[in-house]
């Protein structure tokens, strides 16, 4: 009887329908039922969405802090750089004098973060960022020999800017270079700058003189603070330290700025006394970082200025990218107030060290003024070492040796670097080359070679030289049209440069250097098309780069299952609601 009731049977459902009858529920509106379902659904797609972002900020993050953190570089693991300090081990027999200037000092100048005057940005350059040649220019001081060369091809990102300081340093991890420049400046798109250098992270971070920005020579990108180490409060490395008055140099400084008798030399390297309870000494978080970095890795000297204390990033390496000020939410105005300078202790000269410290003793070039097109005899001798080699002549060197040089055509100056198990050195000589007033060079156009594509940026105009055969006999290329030097490469497939090249044809010359002393000339024609809108729009496409993106299949699912489930939970919403 209860089911010829057509009441009964519009409100009885499923399961429910015994429940229902019993109780005599009366049927749920259908805009109750309506926003039950709006409810599940919305419910379960947060859910879903929650659950899949979870998922993918697991498995993505690795990549993007590593992305993130590029711009923080180590420089060679062995390095003093990355040495803690033994908890017991001598001090410098003058110790307490060297410290007690330090502490005057303080007393006497400001004290603190520099991440203005005294800093230097740090742009991070991707592997296929366009490269730039930086020219030397003299501030005052003369140019080093080789800053031409070293200054080549520098990935310049497109929104690099110097700081107030006109200091500048280039980073690119991919090949393992940093490139520093000191008075840099930027004129009608030309970049140049007055010192700096190029330097490897697999070395120990230190300059040969008179390359480099910092007084003492040690690179930039190690002794400063990054923005990274002041966030997390994690700093794993020696810290530059700034003085207004120094005294000469020891290692591993290779230069200085001042010679006030009774102050610390530049390379000096000091700690916080470990046995001092750095947390009640009143130090911000800041200030307690570089406290505990200072007890465990200490500081060396490695700059003059006009305040006493360390170098933080300078924030251009965020804002000229339009990001945010870094330092808004550190507190580094006060970080040092209250450090304890008296608290230093002056560590010898082998504590800025590691065991069996590779060294070199001997490196001359033979002779050192010679006529064009002649060679030199290159000789060294080194100790603590397992391998050596001289930029763009020769590499996988013995401890001691000599090699001839190719023919040279200007001053030239060599680097040989040298590593072992205890870190890696460098060391200079330089050639004066005497060129004739004549040119003997010949400078005829085979028609048969003329490439008449347009080329922007770089030209292989030398197809046979791009095979490895060609790479591991050929030393350098230098190209020439008719008596102007255009550009110089030893880096395979040695190729042109062609950005600073008027648009147009071109009857360019170019003499080949081979590793056994051979030099041969070859000539080819090339139509240059160096189109702003071009270069540009390569600027543009490979410099900043986001994050890794998940592929568009696995989106796809993603997007289908939460629909899915937003759909089930609609559903269960409209039809269970206050059925139970």
């Amino acid at each position: 009887m209860l089911f010829q009731d057509p009441q009964l049977i519009w409100y009885a459902y499923g399961k429910n329908l015994k429940h229902n009858i019993m109780y005599k529920q009366t049927p749920t509106p259908r805009w109750h039922r309506g926003i039950h379902a709006l409810h599940f659904g919305f419910l379960g797609g947060l859910v879903t969405l929650t659950a899949f972002g979870s998922l993918a900020i697991s498995l993505l993050s690795p990549i993007w802090v590593q992305q993130a953190n590029a711009a923080v570089s180590s420089f060679a693991t062995g390095s003093f750089w990355n040495s803690s300090i033994p908890t017991y081990t001598a001090l410098h027999p003058n110790s307490s004098q060297l410290v007690a200037d330090i502490s005057r000092q303080a007393g006497q100048f400001a004290t603190g973060i520099n991440k203005d005057t005294a800093a230097s940005p740090v742009y991070l350059a991707e592997s296929d960022t366009p490269v730039v040649t930086v020219v030397p220019w003299d501030c005052g001081s003369g140019i080093a020999p080789d800053l031409a060369s070293q200054w080549l091809a520098v990935p310049v990102p497109f929104f690099a800017s110097p700081g107030s300081n006109a200091q500048m340093v280039v980073y690119q991890p991919s090949s393992a270079t940093v490139w520093e420049f000191g008075h840099v400046r930027n004129i009608s798109g030309q970049w140049q700058a007055c010192t700096g250098g190029r330097t490897s992270t697999a070395t120990d971070g230190v300059f040969p003189s008179p390359y480099g920005v910092s007084a003492s020579g040690l690179a930039l990108l190690a002794g400063q603070l990054s923005v990274q180490e002041l966030q997390s409060g994690q700093i794993n490395h020696v810290i530059g330290l700034t003085l207004p008055q120094v005294n000469g140099f020891t290692w591993p400084a290779t230069q200085t700025s001042g010679s006030n008798a009774g102050s610390p030399p530049m390379g000096l390297r000091l700690r916080l006394d470990p046995t001092i309870n750095i947390n009640g000494l009143g130090l911000n978080s800041t200030g307690l970082a570089i406290a505990r970095a200072a007890q465990t890795y200490g500081f060396i000297v490695w700059n003059s200025g006009s305040f006493v204390g360390v170098t933080g990033e300078n924030p251009l390496s965020f804002t000229s990218r339009g990001l945010p000020d870094p330092y808004a939410s550190l507190a580094i105005s006060t970080a040092l107030d209250n450090f304890p300078w008296d608290k230093l202790q002056a560590l010898p000269q082998s504590a800025a060290q590691t065991a069996d410290v590779p060294a070199i003793t001997q490196f001359t070039a033979s002779p050192s003024t010679i006529k064009a097109d002649s060679r030199v005899t290159l000789s060294w001798q080194a100790s603590n070492v397992n391998r050596c080699a001289i930029a763009g002549v020769v590499d996988n060197l013995g401890a001691n040796g000599s090699t001839i040089s190719g023919p040279l055509l200007a001053d030239t100056a060599f680097v040989l670097r040298c590593g072992g198990p205890g870190g890696v050195t460098s060391s200079q000589t330089s050639v004066k080359v005497i060129t004739a007033a004549t040119n003997d060079r010949v400078a005829s156009l085979a028609p048969d070679t003329v490439i008449t594509e347009p080329y922007s940026g770089y030209a292989n105009i030398l197809p046979e030289l791009m095979s490895a055969e060609a790479a591991q006999q050929v030393y350098k290329v230098v190209y020439y049209e008719q008596e102007t030097y255009l550009f110089e490469t030893a880096k395979p497939p040695f190729a042109l440069n062609t950005t600073r090249m008027d648009n147009g044809k071109h009857a360019v010359d170019a003499r080949i250097y081979y590793r056994d002393g051979r030099t041969e000339q070859r000539s080819a024609g090339i139509t240059v098309n160096n189109s702003p809108e071009t270069l540009f729009a390569v600027v543009q496409s490979s410099l900043i780069k986001a994050p890794p993106s998940i592929p568009l299949a696995w989106s796809l699912v993603a997007g289908l299952l939460v629909i899915m489930v937003m759909s089930a939970g609609t559903w269960w919403g409209w039809h269970k609601a206050h059925l139970t």
